[in-house]
């Protein structure tokens, strides 16, 4: 059975790999006559963004990166100084996971801690989502469990319930 620590390496690899792959695409689309001009967006839901973020550790250069609720990055990930980040979130289960810290080391459960709920470089935009009321700040029932599971995904929808939130990734992207 593999330890945490086990598997945060394992996760830390595939993120590695993912993001130099990542970081090729974004290459080519800045070589090709068509695109080389246009603005360049990352953006990721949850662990997507860790991909987009290992992407900017290989060399992706982008205008704009924008988090859904987005997981974390790579120790060694630096912002760059042109590049516009945003993270955009409901109260969710990775939220709750990320402002857990692990008692051994002191460091955050999620990604050691290097989340963009916890990034200066971030602009943070919150939502409520269509069920938070019945959230009373500790996750005791299978229901508020439901409820922060949901906000996870929705985030990363075309539903309704997350017309906010769209609006605003159609505006940052749009500025």
């Amino acid at each position: 059975m593999a330890s945490n620590n086990d598997s945060y390496r394992i996760s830390k690899s595939r993120t590695r790999s993912s993001g130099q792959q990542l970081a090729s695409f974004e290459s080519g689309m800045r070589t090709d006559p068509y695109l080389n001009g246009a603005e360049q967006t990352g953006i990721g839901h949850s662990w997507g963004l860790a991909n987009v973020t290992s992407s900017e550790v290989a060399g992706a250069r982008y205008d704009k990166v924008i988090s859904l609720a987005g997981a974390g990055m790579l120790p060694d990930w630096e912002p760059r100084p042109t590049t516009e980040y945003s993270n955009l979130y409901y109260d969710d289960v990775l939220i709750h996971g990320q402002g857990a810290t692990n008692l051994f080391t002191n460091r955050g459960v999620v990604w050691d801690g290097n989340n963009p709920i916890h990034r200066d470089e971030f602009d943070q935009y919150f939502y409520r989502g269509p069920d938070d009321d019945e959230l009373d700040g500790a996750i005791n029932s299978v229901e508020e469990g439901n409820i922060i599971m949901d906000n996870h995904s929705l985030i990363a929808t075309d539903s309704e319930d997350n017309l906010k939130a769209l609006n605003n990734m159609l505006k940052i992207v749009g500025r």
